[in-house]
């Protein structure tokens, strides 16, 4: 059997990031390198950054003993939605996006191969819970409302008496929406965010609110669980409020939401 799961990444000028997760994943996983493939699109290739990041892939990564990496480089458009080429260049079945600053909770990668493997996955979108560094929750989801400039705010999942429905060893469960920064799904089935966009924004509660006007369902799955590299770097892409606006306005009108 061939390799399953392509692991793929976006990175903007986050060289230090990149190989903290691409490591962790690999000292983490050692049984998986025949399952498991990753793809890096660097947004940022001209720099020193970049670079590093081209050469780590090209000359360090890739190995004698069974891992496989690829480096896309891409100019001049800088987006988070790039991620879209990420899908065009796997050869696996499933796609698993992060952020070059995200990792993975123990034996969620074995899980998630074991979940492809049963046939489970389908053509959905699935979403893991985040959690602090700690090891405390910090998320199951997002809900559909504006805050920041950005489309989405933070919630766990309860019970209808208010306590915490969130069982890390519990099914498979829907969920208005979740951060981008980590998703997997069917790399023939991906809707795709839409071209247009550019810069940061505009992807959460907007790609899950298309799968589900295409017939389709968002899960969260428990043991899929991420830990985000929040406010412990320089933000080096553009992020402001117009983009975010402009992508929403994007967005929505797409999928037919009020503006």
């Amino acid at each position: 059997m061939g390799r399953l799961l392509t692991i793929g990444m976006a990175v903007y000028s986050d060289f230090n990031g990149l190989w903290a997760t691409l490591e962790g994943i690999r000292v983490s996983n050692p049984d998986l390198k025949s399952k498991i493939e990753f793809i890096v699109v660097d947004n940022d290739p001209l720099t020193t950054d970049g670079e590093r990041t081209r050469n780590y892939i090209q000359n360090e990564f890739n190995d004698s003993h069974g891992w496989k990496g690829s480096y896309v480089s891409v100019l001049p458009r800088k987006s988070t939605s790039l991620r879209n080429l990420i899908f065009h260049a796997a050869d696996t079945p499933y796609v698993l996006c992060l952020d070059s600053h995200v990792f993975l909770t123990e034996n969620a990668l074995v899980k998630t191969i074991k979940f492809i493997e049963a046939g489970l996955a389908g053509s959905d979108l699935f979403h893991g819970p985040l959690y602090s560094g700690n090891g405390f929750i910090v998320a199951t989801h997002m809900n559909p409302a504006f805050r920041g400039g950005n489309f989405g705010t933070w919630g766990i999942l309860r019970g209808q008496d208010g306590s915490d429905a969130f069982d890390p060893n519990g099914q498979p469960m829907e969920i208005p929406a979740h951060g981008m920064g980590l998703f997997l799904c069917e790399r023939d089935s991906w809707l795709g965010f839409h071209h247009a966009f550019r810069h940061f924004g505009g992807e959460e509660g907007y790609i899950q609110e298309k799968y589900r006007q295409a017939g389709r369902k968002v899960y969260l799955l428990p043991f899929l669980g991420w830990v985000h590299r929040f406010g412990h770097s320089k933000v080096n892409y553009t992020n402001t409020n117009i983009d975010k606006l402009r992508n929403h306005l994007i967005g929505f009108r797409e999928i037919g939401l009020p503006e």
